[in-house]
């Protein structure tokens, strides 16, 4: 038998607060923000917060059995109703027969901020300064904290402005301690690449007390900022929703500085799972008592809105499985096709299809994708029949092709068989290789357009794009979604990295940050490593474990292999 086991208690309770102006307000009524902060909490108005989030606080009968209905704090939708009344611009209140005024949203739905017109949106006088809302967590006892900024460039910005504010949140030995953390996270960088990495505000920041926390920082600095953060010494951290995921960084409080976000292609709202899991991070289990969850104030904020989207509790999951060639091949070399059909059909992908379609109507959604992109490979050779409609079995190309992995595996196998990479000095080799695992963030797509180092690196990356257009057309023949497009933003950079130039030079060429620049030569080192291991004798391998190696020195070698 299956049962279904739904436990709705948090082993640390979370109390939901919006700071408007230079005021922390509770979002629901009948909890002061002040009383929130405290340990002595009367039993009613704890019933009230519990209603709030969702979760029970106490053991009473009260708060275990029926929370009373959970109000909006009426203070808060006071303020909505003046800004309102304050802005009155036309986004608001469509006026006249022209169309004028009529209302746009192009941020988010328009309910959690963003959606007044932008010149009106500097008289809100409600949206706090970081600095103020930061003074006023240390006053109240609730850091340490981190603040989710959904911008890299916003988290960077923050620290040095609180910096300039000279707010410093650590006591003298707390900062003895952070400075010796921070030179130990730069103990394996010369001097020039501390220049390139402004290590001296860095740990100038980290000894405040004051850090951000983001893809862009290098690997071995965002470790420090985790440990500072996790042993107490750090205080606020500035964040994008990466830290949400998969690091053990607990805090006492959680503030949301915006609720809508660029998902890639538009700036949304924010889902209620996303929100959880953010404000998940409130509340340290075995430190806390209690945890705090603070949305700033943004111009056009339905705290209404806010309320339904805290106390949602149920929120969609879908798979984002799909068989690719490298699966295909290995699914059939070790199952066969019909084993590998029958595994795809007991996926999570299938499941969510099925109820998606209704079990009348059941979809083989990934047994279909299957088999398009197993045709592809039978094209192209990877697959062979010893019969007509017989069984596929793998060829000796198809079993090169299992040891590559990414989103252009068949491009990369297909430019082995050709030779594409044959003859390439280490640095070309470095270029080309980029152009197959690197992809420009949407902000660097304005850039001018990026250029290839010398003609063998042109000559071969015009191949890997004639391949690329040739697999494109039997995809596409078989339904199959378009492959990324070879990308040449990071040739330059990579070229010169594996040519021995310093980490300053590159980071000019390339306009990207620490992080990112350690990042995508580590993915050219793995396809390298790929490559080596899937043509081991050939030349090509050995130009790749010297490729490797040239690579692998500097802030790539001292990252965190498991970063």
């Amino acid at each position: 038998p299956v049962e279904t086991v739904v436990s709705e208690r948090r082993p640390v309770p979370l109390y939901q607060h919006v700071f408007a102006g230079r005021r922390l307000f509770s979002l629901y009524a009948g909890l002061d923000s002040g009383e929130a902060a405290s340990s002595g909490l009367d039993s009613d108005k704890v019933t009230l917060s519990e209603a709030a989030s969702g979760e029970p606080t106490s053991s009473g009968p009260a708060a275990a059995l029926a929370p009373a209905p959970a109000i909006v704090n009426p203070e808060l939708l006071q303020l909505a109703r003046q800004e309102a009344r304050r802005l009155r611009d036309d986004s608001r209140r469509p006026r006249g027969h022209n169309g004028r005024g009529k209302k746009h949203v192009s941020y988010g739905s328009g309910a959690f901020g963003g959606a007044a017109n932008a010149r009106f949106a500097s008289y809100s006088r409600l949206a706090p300064r970081r600095g103020d809302v930061v003074a006023e967590l240390d006053r109240r006892q609730l850091l340490p904290a981190i603040y989710f900024v959904f911008s890299r460039l916003g988290c960077d910005q923050a620290v040095h402005r609180l910096v300039e504010e000279d707010l410093c949140l650590t006591s003298g030995p707390e900062r003895r301690a952070l400075r010796d953390l921070a030179d130990e996270a730069a103990a394996g960088l010369n001097d020039d690449d501390r220049a390139a990495l402004r290590f001296d505000d860095w740990r100038e920041a980290l000894s405040r007390g004051l850090a951000a926390h983001h893809a862009g920082l290098l690997p071995v600095f965002k470790q420090a900022v985790e440990q500072a953060f996790t042993a107490g010494l750090a205080k606020v951290v500035f964040a994008t929703e990466t830290l949400a995921l998969g690091i053990n960084m607990p805090a006492r409080t959680v503030v949301l500085e915006k609720l809508v976000k660029y998902n890639g292609q538009s700036h949304a709202d924010i889902t209620p799972g996303e929100y959880t899991q953010l404000t998940g991070r409130a509340g340290r289990r075995g430190i806390d008592v209690e945890g705090h969850a603070v949305v700033a104030w943004q111009p056009g904020l339905d705290p209404r809105a806010l309320a339904g989207l805290a106390s949602r509790r149920t929120y969609p999951l879908r798979s984002a499985f799909n068989p690719t060639a490298n699966m295909a091949v290995n699914l059939v070399g070790s199952l066969g096709a019909d084993r590998a059909r029958g595994l795809l059909d007991r996926s999570f992908a299938q499941f969510h299809a099925d109820r998606c379609q209704g079990q009348a109507a059941r979809s083989r959604a990934l047994a279909e994708r299957f088999d398009k992109v197993a045709g592809v490979l039978e094209n192209l050779g990877y697959f062979a029949c010893d019969e007509p409609d017989g069984p596929w079995r793998v060829t000796e190309a198809g079993r090169g092709l299992a040891r590559l992995y990414g989103e252009q595996d068949l491009v990369v196998a297909e430019a082995l068989r050709a030779r594409i990479f044959d003859g390439l000095a280490v640095a070309p080799l470095a270029a080309v290789l980029s152009a197959l695992v690197y992809e420009s963030r949407q902000r660097d797509r304005r850039q001018p357009p990026a250029l290839l180092p010398d003609r063998s690196s042109q000559r071969a990356v015009a191949e890997l794009r004639r391949l690329a257009r040739d697999i494109a057309v039997l995809e596409r023949g078989r339904g199959l979604p378009p492959r990324p497009l070879l990308d040449i933003g990071f040739a330059e950079a990579a070229y010169h990295w594996a040519d021995g130039a310093s980490l300053g030079e590159v980071l000019r060429l390339a306009d990207v940050t620490a992080g990112d620049f350690v990042r995508w030569i580590r993915q050219i080192t793995d396809l390298a490593g790929q490559i080596a291991d899937a043509d081991r004798s050939s030349p090509l391998a050995t130009s790749c474990r010297r490729l490797v190696a040239s690579l692998c020195r500097g802030v790539v070698d001292t990252a965190d292999p498991d970063d």
